[in-house]
């Protein structure tokens, strides 16, 4: 697979998961990208391996780049731009934040998304009802972790609800299918998890790292001393 076809997968593949302006934005670099610059060089040229997701890279690089209050500010949603100033602004935004662009470039995407615990606090409850054993979670590329914390959010689905009522993360996706378990006791002993570069969500830099790559959602600059930032696509 060349780099412009990785591109336009991904850029399918933001489509259909909800993400129009980043399907736009990767379909524009698959289409005008071109050799001559460092960061462009890097995306054109490297190797055939799709599994490292570099077009996902170059998103949350320019996203992070976005809510640090950049001037690609003014072209992401919600504002609206022609295809032209977009491509316009994010060529600039290679050429002034080149040395961001490749450090960022050299890291795996890291999305910890929490809605991946919509799937998992089910299982464990099937888990825990047939067993009816202490349960410890292990995760590999863990990222910040977010997901191990699955048994302390409020997930609510086709009428059944899971976790406490109080919990700061909540839940509500679509389920079909067969109806969903009914609740039982979880009780976790252990939460371990492993990553090439993991993050801790207290640490401002690392809670901006998440963030950016979350691309569902309008820019708002960073701003470290705001409190809690809710994390969902």
């Amino acid at each position: 697979m060349t780099a412009r076809a990785h591109f336009r997968k991904q850029a399918e593949a933001c489509a259909r998961l909800g993400s129009p302006f980043t399907a736009r934005l990767l379909t524009l670099a698959a289409d005008r990208l071109s050799p001559g610059t460092p960061v462009a060089d890097r995306l054109l040229g490297r190797p055939d391996r799709p599994q490292d997701a570099y077009a996902l890279r170059f998103a949350g690089a320019l996203h992070a780049l976005a809510r640090d209050g950049d001037a690609l500010a003014a072209v992401y949603p919600p504002h609206e731009v022609p295809d032209d100033a977009l491509w316009s602004a994010v060529e600039n935004a290679m050429s002034a934040h080149t040395d961001r662009l490749l450090h960022w470039l050299d890291s795996a995407p890291q999305t910890n998304e929490v809605r991946r615990s919509a799937a998992l606090i089910p299982a464990l409850h099937v888990i825990a009802a047939r067993f009816a054993r202490p349960l410890a979670l292990m995760e590999l590329g863990a990222s910040a972790g977010l997901n191990l914390q699955c048994d302390r959010y409020r997930l609510e689905v086709a009428g059944t609800a899971y976790g406490p009522a109080e919990a700061g993360v909540r839940l509500t996706p679509d389920w079909s299918g067969t109806p969903p378990p009914p609740p039982a006791a979880l009780h976790v002993v252990s939460r371990e998890g492993v990553d090439l570069n993991p993050l801790d969500p207290a640490r401002p830099a690392d809670r901006a790292r998440l963030l950016a790559y979350l691309f569902g959602r309008p820019v708002r600059p960073h701003r470290p001393d705001r409190g809690r930032h809710r994390l969902r696509r």
